[in-house]
């Protein structure tokens, strides 16, 4: 393709060929893409909208924070699930995180 002057026009009706209907670049899920578009309302006040965005309810759990409270299975057993750090570990994790911990817990991965 050349840099004339209806090059950037052939190249988004080629875009647009390729992607067959479909109007996103990347598929967001209907109930976030919901929020995002809500959250585009001009009468949101930004600090709301960054405050909704950076929420830990709006953000799937770390891995990290899913391997910090196994961690601590593993050494002290199920009794770290009642250490205060644990607990707010959990507290912090989204459903998926929390049946990720248990699915973990009841079958152990093998240790090397």
């Amino acid at each position: 393709m050349t840099w004339g002057s209806n090059s950037w026009r052939e190249a988004a009706e080629q875009y647009h060929r390729d992607r067959a209907g479909w109007p996103l670049i990347v598929e967001i899920e209907p109930e976030k893409l919901k929020l995002l578009r809500r959250l585009m309302d001009p009468a949101f006040e930004l600090s709301h909208v960054w405050a909704t965005l950076n929420s830990p309810r709006t953000r799937p759990t770390p891995e990290a924070t899913i391997t910090a409270v196994m961690h601590a299975v593993r050494k002290r057993g199920l009794a770290a699930l009642e250490e205060p750090a644990t607990k707010a570990r959990l507290a912090g994790c989204d459903a998926e995180a929390r049946a990720e911990i248990n699915r973990r817990i009841e079958k152990p991965e093998p240790q090397l």
